[in-house]
């Protein structure tokens, strides 16, 4: 954290310096820490769609599913055709009950890519599976 902290001194408008410090709280299960830092690059940069989309994990991760949702809504908007922001946005609708809408992202992102993350397990506990 603290090579981190120096590259924030040295470039404190580095968007990415942000995301891979927000990443890195991720995997650590600091959600609250990672969502400031995505906050962060966005802020420097809103179109920095992996902080969105990160942030949307970090969200759901701390059961925010709506302000997830609303990120990885945004990830889309910025690539619509990403099968990893699909996929999390797939997985979102999956925790918020709604089946269906859920399905057709994560079938939508293994279309596009075969071994995205998540999806077709993700597929299967809905029972979606083909």
């Amino acid at each position: 954290m603290q090579d981190f902290a120096k590259a924030i001194a040295l470039e404190p408008d580095d968007t990415w310096v942000y995301t891979n410090r927000g990443d890195l709280h991720a995997v650590k299960r600091r959600y609250n820490e990672a969502i400031a830092d995505f906050t962060k690059a966005i802020e420097v940069d809103a179109t920095n769609v992996w902080a969105v989309n990160n942030r949307a994990w970090a969200h759901l991760n701390s059961g925010k599913a709506n302000q997830a949702l609303a990120d990885a809504n945004r990830a889309l908007e910025l690539s619509p055709d990403n099968p990893e922001f699909l996929n999390t946005r797939g997985h979102i609708l999956e925790v918020l009950g709604r089946r269906r809408q859920a399905i057709a992202d994560l079938r939508q992102a293994i279309a596009k890519d075969p071994t995205v993350g998540g999806s077709k397990a993700a597929l299967k506990r809905l029972g979606a599976l083909r």
